[in-house]
């Protein structure tokens, strides 16, 4: 049996969570004893999870307060790899095998460019050095990444693999084969014009202060907006669609669970994210038969589609 334990910041429902829980439930089902441990337990991501994989809660309130935490359950699992995603959990993954008697194989998955975030300073980047510099292999989710990640932080040739992220096809196509006998989940909301869909955590990466202000430039428009997901920008979204006239045409319903049911029924699907790792949405509204149209952001839209065959790229931030 080979020993695995996977490490997260938190099951939230965004699209690195989705990630590591399809990546857990897979490997668990093979010659793999598959354990996921988690600074914080609560979260949708929670209910994804097989019944084949051990979840561990650390209960921490900070990514950063869990190191001890993290290196007390190496030492007593004893894995033979250690796999972390996104980079706070990372830095903490490397911190955490420090010294250790027997440290295990040391995977990093990166997800995202760190150039195009404008969080990251000094101090951060600092760490992503030491701790992607001192892993056995890090996995990147797209070409960019990977290429950025070498160049930035100095990694040898062949430290950086790219491994687009895990999509269960065939569950996606059975889901959306029962949703298309379901009415569309806005009911009359949208009987008036043609919907734009939008998946993702509400923040500025995701850049959908940018479609907003793009639906409200269309003349005599009726498109209508759906945005799913949740996140700080929510108000601030919120308040934006009501200055820009869009309030009867914009449904923010938060999280859900069944996205499928809301791609199968919609006309349009846009990513228009100032940066991604990879865009697994987009994957996600092919599966469904949803045209898409996406920035051409750092880096991941690009690796997915192939202009003016398989969908739209279109000028990031724009």
């Amino acid at each position: 049996m080979i020993d695995i334990l996977c490490f997260l910041t938190d099951l939230d429902g965004g699209g690195a969570q989705r990630t590591m829980v399809n990546l857990v439930n897979g490997l668990s089902t093979g010659n793999m004893n598959v354990e996921l441990v988690v600074v914080r337990g609560g979260g949708p991501a929670r209910d994804w999870l097989s019944d084949n994989v051990t979840l561990v809660d650390l209960e921490c309130d900070h990514t950063r307060a869990s190191i001890m935490a993290l290196r007390r359950r190496l030492a007593l699992r004893n894995p033979r790899m250690l796999f972390s995603t996104m980079l706070d959990a990372n830095i903490v993954a490397s911190m955490a095998t420090v010294g250790l008697a027997r440290r295990p194989a040391l995977i990093h998955r990166e997800t995202n460019s760190h150039i195009a975030r404008s969080d990251i300073g000094p101090l951060r980047r600092l760490g992503a050095k030491w701790a992607y510099r001192r892993a056995d292999k890090i996995i990147a989710l797209s070409d960019g990444v990977g290429r950025e990640l070498t160049a930035l932080y100095g990694l040898p040739e062949g430290k950086t693999q790219t491994i687009h992220n895990p999509v269960d096809i065939s569950g996606i196509l059975s889901a959306a084969h029962v949703a298309r006998g379901q009415p569309a989940p806005w009911g009359e909301w949208a009987s008036g014009g043609p919907v734009l869909l939008g998946v993702g955590r509400l923040t500025r990466q995701k850049g959908f202060d940018l479609l907003l202000r793009a639906v409200a430039r269309l003349p005599g428009s009726s498109v209508r907006t759906v945005l799913l997901g949740d996140g700080p920008d929510r108000l601030l979204l919120e308040r934006l669609g009501r200055e820009l006239g869009l309030e009867d045409r914009l449904l923010m319903p938060g999280f859900v669970a069944d996205p499928e049911r809301w791609m199968v029924h919609a006309d349009q699907f846009v990513l228009s994210s100032r940066w991604e790792g990879f865009g697994h949405v987009i994957v996600e509204a092919m599966a469904c038969g949803l045209p898409v149209t996406a920035t051409n952001c750092p880096f991941g839209p690009a690796d997915i589609i192939e202009h003016g065959r398989t969908g739209i790229l279109v000028a990031p931030d724009d």
